[in-house]
């Protein structure tokens, strides 16, 4: 399979017509040349869906030893399995607990397939819901949704998932209650003071340090995952790391333009205005997809001696792109289709070997 995967399309909800653009690439890590690509996406359109009024865009983040087979895994499982509950989406409750056990479920099931050992390997997971004027965000972990909306006359970002990690003081009074230490690797060595100031607004800061805080055992200096909720993950789950998500309803409005959903490897190093200046100057949603993928490579190369794996899906949910909203110039879209920081294994994921 070749580095860069890519997919486009379009469909109809509720008589207007929704595109998009997919990039899933395969990051450069110098040491392991040929290292699996541990990304993976869902798009459902309506067909796939079954419903005329409902499509699902979803991105996974594998992590460890086996982090492919496990994104994979929950790529195949989660999309599906919500799909087939898609009846049960009578009422907010209803919609919110039929995601939570289908989210839980998929990881009892990843914990128990024969072929994958998820004791120190794992996936992030966000999905998102199209359900007629309706987004459902379901979230695990530290791949982020965001819609794109305009504010008088000016393109904002409002988050539609929140990232699950020990910079949110929440998150990390919950996986302690489990018996879990929160560290980075300077304070588990030994070099760096004991302290609880973690505080970040994901979203509108980046990590410029490169050692987060990490989960930690009592007894050992494992698992080391960066974020506090996953799939997979079997020792990390011990200490609070769970597949519980976190969901968020969404009322759209012809201010929302369109709709990102992506792995950490574009988030690490750009905000989420930042992700809205790129992608706003594309001519179409691949466009745009390209151009994060294109820039967040560079922040990483620049920044680190690899890559992150990069995933983006971006959705036109009102014609921006084609109504000539986008474009370089800043209107008149429309167009034809078409300083080192500590070394990359410290920066996020768990810390088994061949984990990011």
């Amino acid at each position: 399979m070749g580095r860069v995967r890519k997919e486009e399309g379009d469909f109809l909800i509720n008589g207007r017509t929704l595109s998009f653009g997919v990039i899933c690439f395969r990051g450069y890590y110098p040491d392991t040349p040929y290292k699996a690509n541990q990304d993976e996406y869902a798009v459902m359109t309506p067909v796939k869906f079954g419903h005329s009024d409902k499509a699902l865009f979803g991105v996974f983040d594998g992590h460890g030893h086996v982090g492919e087979k496990c994104a994979r895994f929950a790529m195949s499982q989660l999309p599906p399995a919500i799909v087939a509950t898609a009846d049960k989406f009578t009422s907010d409750a209803a919609i919110k607990a039929s995601l939570s056990k289908t989210f839980v479920d998929v990881n009892k099931k990843l914990h128990m397939a024969a072929d994958i050992d998820d004791t120190l390997s794992g996936t992030t997971a966000v999905v998102a819901i199209v359900t007629n004027n309706t987004l459902w965000v379901g979230n695990v972990g530290d791949s982020r949704a965001i819609i794109v909306k305009e504010e008088g006359g000016v393109l904002v970002a409002k988050p539609l998932s929140t990232d699950q990690t020990p910079y949110r003081r929440d998150e990390r009074a919950r996986v302690r209650k489990c018996g879990a230490r929160v560290l980075n690797m300077d304070q588990l060595e030994g070099l760096e003071a004991i302290h609880d100031d973690w505080d970040m607004n994901s979203g509108d800061e980046v990590d410029e340090g490169g050692d987060p805080p990490r989960i930690w055992s009592q007894d050992g200096a494992y698992p080391g995952t960066a974020f506090t909720r996953s799939f997979g993950d079997s020792i990390a789950e011990e200490l609070g790391v769970f597949a519980e998500p976190e969901t968020i309803k969404y009322e759209m409005t012809p201010a929302d333009k369109y709709l990102i959903v992506a792995s950490d490897g574009v988030w690490e190093f750009l905000t989420n205005k930042q992700v809205v200046d790129i992608s706003r100057k594309a001519v179409d949603p691949q466009e745009a997809a390209c151009l994060l993928w294109k820039e967040s490579y560079r922040e990483w190369i620049t920044k680190e001696v690899r890559t992150d794996d990069i995933t983006v899906i971006v959705t036109d949910l009102s014609g921006y792109y084609s109504g000539g909203g986008g474009g370089k110039s800043g209107g008149g879209g429309g167009g034809s289709k078409g300083g080192a920081k500590k070394d990359g294994g410290t920066r996020r994921g768990s810390l088994a070997p061949g984990g990011k």
